[in-house]
């Protein structure tokens, strides 16, 4: 990837990332085309920067709770080699920044909380968040799924108060006889978490319902910020081409002074024949399955016998499938990523899975899970 002259601690931005720095604040929808693995997580630290002086938060939103889990451990392991120290979600560290336009070296003592928003979120983490507001002595930075940030704004609608607050504004009365303190603590709630800027990824994983429901909360986070002072800024992330409107476009460019974003990676493609007959890319091996793509794939897997020596990754697509391939096969270090909060068979249920030889997992792998040593993976295609 080509890399730009601006670097944090060290580690110099590849262009698109520095352009997304001088973007943010300046523009309030971006859009970020760049292949999996260019360092799209990083534009979260970058996002930073910006909010160094004012302390607003920073929200990363994904479309599971996967690839939450795998972005907070990206993220943990590129602040430990900036430099910082960590204690659970709590981080302290200092920031060195070169090379941005007109500005000398900037340096500072920088405290960061990391929090991750999703079903398996703990009561404490909220109870410890009740009395926290970001601000520019410690930073937050969150990272969920759609639900949490449409939860907080669904909230404040159904309250009585904002419905007496719609009441008088329909009547045209400029006076209420409601507290604002209500109103305060309301809003507080949401500003605390995500008045800053938005970092949606994979966007163009988003169809159907889904998309739908994403752009009713992009349109009342819209809505939220215009009674707001700070300039805020929405980045779309989308690995392939995608259809929204956008007031900026930023694509990640290859170009002289490259950096390496992967390696060689052998994938095996299981295509199933007209139901009958099935194959795979390998000219030395064949497999014969009535069944469907799953099936077979499970089925060629399992004859391999042996545990692939490569760091490995298969992909399924349903349930069912993935707890036959855990039940036949009699591997080690299998991990397994999926929606169960269980292990099965020789699967073992892992948020992340990186380390492990072999990762076994349906579509919350295939939505980006960071694996960069990867050498071999198997997928279905109908």
């Amino acid at each position: 990837m080509e890399e730009g002259n601006i670097s944090i601690n060290g580690i110099r931005l590849r262009k698109f990332q520095e352009e997304l720095f001088y973007s943010l604040g300046k523009h309030e929808r971006i859009l970020l085309r760049a292949p999996t693995g260019s360092g799209k997580t990083f534009t979260l630290i970058v996002s930073l920067l910006k909010t160094l002086d004012s302390g607003i938060p920073v929200t990363g939103i994904y479309p599971s709770k996967a690839l939450v889990y795998d972005q907070y451990e990206s993220l943990k392991n590129t602040l430990l080699r900036m430099g910082f120290s960590n204690n659970g979600d709590h981080f302290i560290g200092k920031i060195k920044v070169d090379g941005i336009n007109g500005l000398p070296q900037i340096e500072k003592d920088v405290k960061l909380r990391i929090v991750r928003l999703t079903a398996d979120t703990k009561k404490e983490v909220f109870q410890s968040l009740e009395n926290f507001f970001p601000n520019p002595s410690e930073l937050l930075l969150v990272l969920t799924v759609p639900e949490y940030p449409y939860m907080y704004l669904s909230a404040l609608g159904k309250s009585q108060y904002f419905s007496q607050l719609i009441e008088m504004v329909m009547k045209g009365e400029r006076a209420i006889n409601v507290s604002k303190a209500p109103f305060l603590n309301l809003l507080n709630d949401f500003s605390r978490f995500f008045n800053g800027y938005f970092f949606i990824d994979e966007f163009h994983l988003y169809n159907g319902i889904e998309r739908s429901s994403l752009n009713v909360l992009i349109d009342m986070v819209e809505f939220y910020w215009r009674y707001t002072p700070t300039r805020h800024s929405i980045v779309f992330s989308s690995a392939t081409p995608t259809s929204i409107t956008v007031d900026k476009t930023i694509t990640a460019d290859t170009g002289k002074g490259n950096s390496m974003i992967r390696k060689r990676t052998k994938v095996v493609f299981h295509l199933v024949l007209g139901g009958k007959r099935s194959s795979t890319s390998d000219q030395n091996t064949s497999n014969y399955s009535l069944g469907n793509p799953q099936e077979a794939l499970v089925n060629y897997i399992t004859s391999m016998g042996q545990q692939p020596e490569k760091k490995t990754c298969i992909i399924l697509d349903r349930v069912y499938y993935i707890a036959e391939l855990c039940s036949k096969i009699n591997w080690s270090d299998v991990a397994l990523i999926w929606g169960l909060d269980q292990s099965y068979g020789k699967c073992v249920k892992k948020d992340v899975g990186r380390d492990s030889r072999v990762i076994v997992g349906n579509s919350a792998v295939s939505f980006g899970i960071d694996i960069p040593d990867l050498d071999l993976g198997f997928i279905t295609s109908n």
